[in-house]
């Protein structure tokens, strides 16, 4: 029995030393493949025979190139596992069963590399441990012992390499990146050798592999001269009358547009710069015009020499935008704050047409307006527009109003004077608390020197729409040195109306008389009135109904 036992031991001995004795296949680096920008490199196998799993590491500099992917070859099948996390690390894994069988010399997995600067690098398999290491399709491992019998390492030279590259940005303050742009490369014949796009681009050769947007590469191109042409499908940016305002301070010599600016202020192609680009760009601002004689977008002179490696960055302008304002991101001009506040109320009547003020709150020195304001028009219509401003150019349409002026000689406004008046029917029920104007936020003002103004507050009066029997407007309001209360009766009866100051006190009677059915009209001289505010009560006693209503007005400087 004892005999027996050793016998067993020793023949299961002989039989794990046989397998064991089995040889893993000879791996080897084989063929080596260069594109202008890519690199892919073969690992063949010698008996491969029976095998069912495999672990592989391959070290290279990752200063010459980058492991970008590996694959497996179709005939092998199975399950495989990458990892290039590490830069200068592959792992390779791969799994099947039953065990596969290929020649010799066969491709076994083949990997991607993208080339990065001139120089020659090894691709060596580690050999630590279960780094490189076979099994065969009874998963026993096999013997690889010594390494270099079994991994056959080999090696990437890349010569020197010619590129172009750099990146696409707007010539605005952030240097925003331009991502979708079409690039082509053209010789000194003006012949397209090369088209590409600016993307994301993940730079491998920096420390912490930043992430460039609006990236563009040329690789494996000729030493020389080239133009590189630009082109953009996206969104047009935009312009305004601060542009527009640039463009006549250039016209007359107080500002001096260079370069890109300038390029992009020739919105009508006529190769000069001057006061009717100003006005198309002010046409365009209020959409009276959708389009330039030039074309949306304007580059820089982009003539470039390439000498082995070579970085050319170049910016682009939305064609008009010659302040440099737009935010591609955004898809704006910068946001300027702006405040639109109610002050005073005007009674209205369903189909009544009343003149409706937007004023400054503040002081206001302006030589460029942008005015967008947008109206409810479920509530109201508004008919027509007039300004104090000369040249003011504007549209009314489906709920939007578009402003545009500019001038080089400014003009003050003082605090309540009038910016703009409305001519407003109102045509459903109006509250007091609803806001019949808003501002868009591409509104923006500018001073004489082209210098945006970073915030400005408007205001505007409530409007309510009162009952049929009486109509009563007050204007103007707010008021200064006179005041005029406009209103009709469809019923004989006791007019009275009475003003009050914002505690309560009677301060005045203004009409307190019966009255026949008609329109009336009062003028009130309001100079010995402190500035401040005042409510104004209306009471008519008709025969049939009793109408009361308090308004509110504002006594300004």
């Amino acid at each position: 029995m004892k005999k027996t036992f050793i016998l067993c031991c020793m023949l299961l001995f002989v039989s794990l030393q046989t397998i064991r004795a089995q040889n893993a296949p000879v791996t080897s680096i084989g063929n080596v493949s260069m594109s202008s920008s890519t690199i892919t490199v073969t690992i063949t196998a010698v008996n491969f025979t029976n095998i069912g799993s495999c672990n592989l590491k391959i070290i290279y500099d990752p200063g010459i190139v980058l492991a970008t992917g590996a694959a497996i070859d179709p005939l092998l099948g199975g399950n495989m596992n990458v990892n290039l996390t590490v830069p200068g690390e592959i792992f390779l894994g791969w799994y099947t069963y039953p065990g596969k069988t290929v020649g010799n010399n066969s491709v076994i997995f083949t990997i991607s590399f993208q080339r990065l600067n001139s120089g020659t690098t090894t691709l060596s398999f580690s050999d630590n441990g279960n780094s490189c290491k076979y099994y065969n399709g009874n998963w026993n491992e096999l013997i690889d012992i010594p390494s270099s019998d079994y991994y056959i390492n080999g090696s990437i030279t890349v010569p020197p390499i010619t590129k172009l590259n750099g990146q696409l940005t707007y010539n605005n303050a952030a240097n925003t990146p331009l991502n979708g742009a079409t690039i082509q490369l053209l010789n000194s014949s003006k012949v397209v050798v090369a088209t590409t796009t600016t993307a994301l681009y993940t730079d491998y050769t920096i420390p912490g592999n930043p992430v460039i947007s609006g990236y563009y590469e040329f690789s494996g191109i000729n030493n020389g001269n080239y133009t590189l042409r630009a082109s953009l499908t996206q969104a047009w940016g935009g312009v305004n009358s601060t542009d527009a305002l640039h463009v006549k301070l250039h016209t007359i010599g107080l500002m001096t547009l260079n370069g890109l600016a300038k390029v992009a202020a020739d919105v009508n192609l006529s190769n000069t710069v001057n006061s009717t680009d100003a006005l198309f760009i002010q046409l365009r601002t209020v959409g009276i015009i959708n389009q330039f004689a030039a074309a949306d977008w304007s580059f820089e002179d982009t003539l470039v020499n390439v000498n082995g490696l070579t970085l050319h960055n170049f910016k682009a302008l939305a064609t008009g935008d010659v302040d440099k304002s737009y935010i591609p991101s955004s898809g704006n001009k910068v946001a300027v704050s702006n405040n639109l506040k109610k002050e005073g109320l005007i009674m209205v009547s369903n189909n009544q047409d009343i003149e409706f003020a937007v004023r400054v709150n503040d002081f206001l020195s302006l030589s460029a307006i942008t005015l967008n304001l947008n109206y409810n028009q479920n509530l109201i219509d508004v008919n027509s527009l007039t300004s104090p401003f000369s040249g003011l150019n504007y549209t009314i349409n489906n709920g939007k109003i578009r402003i545009a002026w500019s001038d080089v000689n400014p003009v003050s406004l003082q605090a309540d004077d009038i910016l703009i008046m409305l001519k407003v029917r109102a045509k459903a029920n109006i509250n007091s608390s609803t806001d019949l104007l808003s501002y868009d936020h591409t509104s923006e003002f500018a001073d004489e020197k082209g210098n945006i103004i970073p915030f400005s507050t408007l205001k505007t009066n409530s409007i309510e729409t009162q009952s049929e029997h009486t109509t009563i407007y007050v204007f103007p309001n707010p008021f200064k040195e006179n005041m005029e209360i406009n209103y009709s009766i469809k019923e004989t009866g006791n007019v009275r109306i009475w003003l009050y100051n914002s505690v309560g006190q009677k301060i005045g009677i203004l009409e307190d008389a019966v009255k026949e059915v008609g329109f009336y009209n009062i003028h009130f001289n309001t100079s010995h009135l402190q500035s401040g505010i005042y409510i104004c009560e209306i009471i008519i006693n008709g025969e049939t109904s009793i109408d009361q209503k308090h308004i509110e007005l504002v006594k300004t400087k």
